[in-house]
């Protein structure tokens, strides 16, 4: 049965030519009247609704518009218009509209194509707020394991929601569940585990914007939110707390221990009664920002401290993925989880869950029962890790990747200058680019032995150098 398109239009002419151009891969209902449109309307029930936005009356379709987000806030609604402006564009965007159109400024040809654009994405957003129902249903705050070090954690997380710390510091290293295990302590403090937590994402900002980004701002289009705004009430995620700049820290740190901020061009402080939450690898890093006794440290163990929890974490996400909709095989061969337990998991938990998911299509793609040995990665199976151990390690590779953009660059270009270099980079300033290498260098030093004359270019050594 093709799928069904309402069109909501009092126009005779642009229906007609509209249908002829949809008819045959959509079955096309129309309608003259809000009446017409209310008859034939249900959840679920169109690919997509087309509205025109002025009936018999002025914004008509912007009324309809907003009862039909009120009903079903997944389906698919395109505004078409003769009279477009500027006013009803951004009114029909926030009343939830994928597509704003003015019909004068394109052919009904030109039209079905957009249309087929707006049902895939409708079609693919629907299919995310399932996944994301279905996950709430999961627990997904939880930390799954029976291990003393997982047990030891938990604790670690009760005592700090019993202390009511304001900051608390979730250490470990990258793809331990830093993150969760901080998710975790927001949902178990009592009477808030549905207010909000923000996070500060990991970007390449100066100080000053970082704070700008916190603090909100006025700028020419208005007054923007800051995220400290969205965290009050609940809490704020600062990843990578160990390299943020030293002036942003101690910031924040002020900011939630006097419990207020102060914004841009606005002398009245705002409220702030929120749980910082600063993600890091070296938490020593952090000692003379957080000063003493003011902030709760948990120690989140790597994978290969707990190896006994491997079989659970296997039943979860597979039973996660089973619980999505996934056509993956769903089952672990015993053998499989013997090669699992025997591995050291350089890239902890998200290394885990890769090699799962990467396990299961192979899987699948047999049409086999279950995850056996021959469908894990080679490495693994193998139990040889790349010399660095770095496979998994998303940070390492993002790292990598732009240590390799940057030596090839001085290879085409034959030029170390920075400002060449970021200009042909398409890099704002100098000063970011060398940043961003600067960082990745100091962090993963092999990656200096690897492309020396980039190392060179950049101020740094070479490991083999200092040996």
């Amino acid at each position: 049965m093709a799928s069904e398109i309402f069109i909501l239009d009092d126009d005779p002419a642009f229906l007609q030519e509209l249908r002829r151009e949809l008819v045959g891969s959509y079955k096309i209902i129309v309608g003259a009247s809000v009446a017409d449109f209310w008859r034939e309307f249900g959840p679920r029930r169109f690919e997509l609704v087309v509205l025109d936005m002025r009936l018999e009356q002025a914004k008509e379709g912007l009324e309809v518009l907003r009862a039909i987000q009120r009903i079903d806030p997944y389906q698919p609604v395109v505004v078409a218009t003769a009279y477009a402006d500027t006013e009803t564009y951004l009114e029909s965007l926030q009343a939830g509209a994928l597509l704003y159109v003015d019909k004068t400024c394109h052919t009904p040809a030109g039209l079905a194509l957009l249309f087929d654009a707006v049902i895939q994405q409708g079609r693919l957003r629907r299919e995310q707020g399932v996944t994301t129902r279905l996950l709430k249903r999961m627990d997904p705050v939880d930390m799954v394991g029976t291990s003393e070090e997982i047990q030891a954690l938990r604790g670690a997380v009760e005592s700090a929601v019993a202390t009511g710390a304001r900051m608390v510091v979730f250490a470990g290293e990258p793809g331990s569940g830093r993150e969760l295990a901080a998710r975790n302590h927001h949902a178990r403090q009592i009477g808030r585990t549905t207010l909000p937590l923000a996070t500060l994402p990991r970007q390449e900002m100066s100080a000053n914007d970082i704070q700008r980004l916190l603090t909100g701002f006025t700028s020419s289009t208005g007054r923007r939110r800051g995220l400290l705004e969205d965290a009050h009430g609940g809490g704020l995620v600062v990843r990578y707390a160990d390299h943020m700049p030293g002036s942003v820290l101690s910031f924040l740190v002020d900011s939630f221990e006097r419990r207020a901020f102060q914004t841009e061009g606005i002398k009245t402080a705002h409220p702030l009664d929120a749980v910082l939450y600063l993600i890091c690898e070296r938490p020593e890093l952090l000692e003379k920002i957080l000063g003493q006794g003011q902030a709760v440290v948990v120690m989140v163990p790597p994978l290969r401290e707990r190896k006994t929890d491997i079989p659970l974490l296997a039943s979860y996400f597979l039973e996660g993925q089973r619980q999505r909709g996934s056509e993956g095989c769903n089952s672990l061969a015993p053998a499989a989880a013997a090669a699992l337990m025997s591995y050291d998991w350089p890239g902890n938990v998200a290394e885990f869950k890769a090699a799962l998911e990467y396990g299961a299509v192979l899987a699948s793609a047999e049409d086999a029962e279950s995850i056996e040995v021959r469908h894990l990665p080679v490495t693994m199976v193998a139990g040889i890790a790349d010399p660095a151990g770095r496979r998994w390690d998303l940070d390492y590779q993002e790292a990598r990747m732009q240590v390799v953009i940057v030596d090839d660059a001085i290879a085409e270009l034959a030029t170390t200058n920075k400002t060449k270099l970021a200009a042909f980079l398409r890099i704002q300033t100098p000063t970011t680019l060398t940043r961003r290498i600067e960082r990745a260098l100091d962090r993963y030093p092999e990656l200096g032995d690897k492309f020396p004359k980039t190392a060179e270019a950049f101020g740094r050594e070479a490991i083999t150098s200092r040996r």
